[in-house]
């Protein structure tokens, strides 16, 4: 067969294993496949040799045959473990779910793993030794051997880390003092958003300096009740062009990043621009961050990044991202791991389907629609029904960020979170009665369903654990207080476009023409700064 032909055939292998997401996703996935097959055929090499040398030092076995079995032995047991090893690590996802073993529970892993293949192994030798049978105290020295070496050969990197952190640790101190012992602001990237202008909020309550990127695309509203605070800058520019990002970031401690075009249908109406803002943007934040000395970096996920599916996920579930923007979301994480250095290592928050009321609130999320459709109209319009969201308050998605942000190191750099609570997923059938007894007087409605909907439940235990994060709302809790907004007028119209980001770019109102982004700087204009004091343009 032809050179180009064997090149042909292993890219179909390599794209059918890709597609199938099963055994490997990169060529890399092949290497450390074939590393660890490697590893385990020298651990039993290694075992047969001593059990070999054992036999003849010690128990004065040696014949001229013994040499010629103790062979035979090997060539069985590589012939069982291999499979039986390899197989159980293709199963439990070493190879297409490798960057999650940068956590804690690597070692965990690897020792579930290196376990069930060996007792797979095991078993074989055990009842079929008439074809298989092979030395069971070598088949002992192998597993510890082989666990030693799969777990060494993972771990060093991690382990090199920590002492190159130690002297980065430094040297981010020596920049700290530089700046005459003053603790740099917070850079909130899209702090005028529907979760930034909460944490902006949350940060400044805690007596902490914030600084806001936003080019303030829905309105000045958001941060207005902030604008005498002297605490608080804002950088009215547009995150996608490098000089200001890199302007924004100086003499900066911890970078929240929250800019991006949000939610399927704003992504689908342009999904160009989408890639450009969401992205390409983030891999530009991610750079200059790197670049400098950043102590703590916030990146604001979602979790439709695990797609649909009716178990529970957790942050160590492959990622099978349904629609444009989930995908986006998934590929700026993967754009962030590749940024990962001793000094630069981000925190990914995970959100669930955020609700309730901040200082850009949105009537496009599926709680504070419900709700206002039902007071407004009388209905309670639900599609499908069945399916499950996991929902988070935006003030607890803003206290999330701020544990993150002062979390301890070492359990946040580095990690994915789902950030939320187990208890709060629910299906929208489960929403719907929330709202039915908040507003009685409105009756359920169904409405045609194009295609299948999306289903998914997340665990959220691991932040909980990690930062001891506990919800303060629940959907009844964000059911009343919207209801309670539009009762007493403090949501004038829910339906104007400043209230929806497809909307606002569909409709080309300001917020849709800005977010196309013109001029790199735009200063705040003195009737939002009221006077020069708090808010001031960079």
């Amino acid at each position: 067969m032809p050179a180009c032909a064997w090149k042909g055939l292993l890219l179909r292998c390599v794209r059918f294993m890709e597609g199938k997401g099963k055994i490997v996703k990169t060529m890399g996935g092949v290497f450390r496949l074939c590393a660890d097959a490697v590893m385990i055929a020298v651990s039993f090499a290694i075992a047969i040799v001593l059990r070999y040398m054992w036999v003849v030092e010690v128990e004065n076995g040696f014949h001229d045959a013994l040499s010629w079995q103790y062979l035979e032995y090997y060539c069985r047991g590589v012939g069982v473990l291999l499979p039986a090893c390899v197989g159980t690590f293709v199963f439990l996802g070493f190879y297409n779910r490798g960057r999650f073993y940068q956590s804690r529970y690597k070692i965990l892993t690897i020792f579930q793993g290196v376990t069930l293949g060996y007792l797979i192994g095991g078993f074989v030798a055990l009842y079929f030794a008439e074809f298989w049978g092979f030395s069971r105290v070598a088949l002992v020295g192998s597993y510890l051997l082989s666990l030693g070496l799969l777990i060494g050969a993972r771990m060093w990197s991690s382990i090199w880390r920590l002492i190159v952190n130690q002297e980065n640790n430094k040297n981010i101190a020596a920049v700290r003092v530089a700046r005459d012992g003053l603790e740099g602001p917070v850079l909130v990237i899209g702090g005028g958003g529907y979760i930034g202008s909460a944490l902006v909020g949350q940060l400044l309550d805690l007596g902490r300096r914030v600084r806001v990127v936003d080019l303030m695309v829905y309105g000045e509203e958001p941060l207005a009740p902030f604008a005498n605070d002297p605490r608080l800058e804002l950088c009215r520019a547009d995150f996608r062009h490098v000089d200001a990002v890199v302007n924004a970031m100086q003499g900066v401690d911890s970078v929240v990043h929250l800019g991006a075009i949000v939610g399927d249908p704003a992504c689908a109406l342009d999904e160009r621009l989408a890639l450009e803002i969401n992205l390409m943007a983030t891999r530009v934040i991610a750079e200059v961050a790197k670049g400098l000395p950043i102590n703590r970096f916030i990146f604001a996920s979602t979790c439709s990044v695990y797609g649909n599916g009716n178990g529970i996920f957790d942050e160590k579930s492959e990622l099978q991202p349904a629609s444009f923007y989930a995908r986006s979301k998934a590929a700026c994480e993967e754009v962030l791991w590749t940024t990962c250095d001793a000094g630069f290592q981000p925190t990914v928050l995970r959100f669930g389907t955020v609700y309730g009321l901040s200082g850009r609130t949105r009537f496009d999320l599926v709680i504070n629609l419900m709700t206002a459709n039902a007071l407004a109209d009388g209905k309670i319009t639900v599609s499908g029904g069945e399916q499950w969201r996991p929902f988070i308050h935006v003030e607890d998605a803003a206290r999330a960020i701020v544990l993150s942000l002062d979390g301890p190191g070492d359990l946040v750099r580095g990690e994915v979170f789902n950030a939320g609570a187990t208890m709060h997923n629910f299906m929208i059938n489960d929403i719907a009665n929330l709202v039915a007894a908040e507003v009685p007087t409105a009756k359920r409605a169904a409405v045609s369903d194009d295609g299948r909907p999306v289903s998914y439940r997340v665990d959220f235990s691991k932040f909980e654990r990690a930062l001891g994060f506990r919800p303060a709302w629940s959907p009844a809790d964000g059911v009343r207080e919207v209801a309670d907004s539009l009762r007493d007028g403090q949501v004038a119209d829910f339906r104007h476009a400043r209230h929806s980001n497809a909307k606002s770019l569909r409709e080309g109102t300001a917020a849709g023409r800005s977010i196309a982004g013109e001029g790199l700087f735009q200063v705040i204009g003195p009737d939002f700064r009221r006077g020069g004091k708090g808010i001031t343009g960079c």
